[in-house]
């Protein structure tokens, strides 16, 4: 039986995302676009600018990176900088 991987490593590859790709995401609050930074099997990392409508870990959320069908997803961090602010989200599907 194969043993987890250990907590360091992640599951799966990230993959620098397309730069002519962005990302939609749609929400209670509304719908607003983000810029993809990376991509993995089972989720990815956003930015979406200051002042969008405000999100909250654990909100779920659908998801368009792209010319790829929408998915839904959760949003499991968020990453507070300057301008932009960075969001880690799962898929749920």
């Amino acid at each position: 039986m194969p043993s987890a991987p250990p907590p360091h490593r992640r599951r799966s590859v990230r993959f620098t995302a397309d730069p002519a790709w962005a990302a939609t995401i749609s929400t209670a609050l509304g719908r607003f676009a983000a810029l993809i930074m990376n991509e993995a099997k089972g989720g990815c990392q956003l930015a979406i600018r200051r002042g969008v409508p405000d999100v909250q870990v654990g909100d779920t959320c659908s998801v368009t990176l792209g010319i790829m069908p929408e998915v839904r997803a959760e949003i499991v961090w968020i990453g507070d900088g300057d301008e932009l602010i960075r969001l880690g989200l799962r898929y749920l599907e």
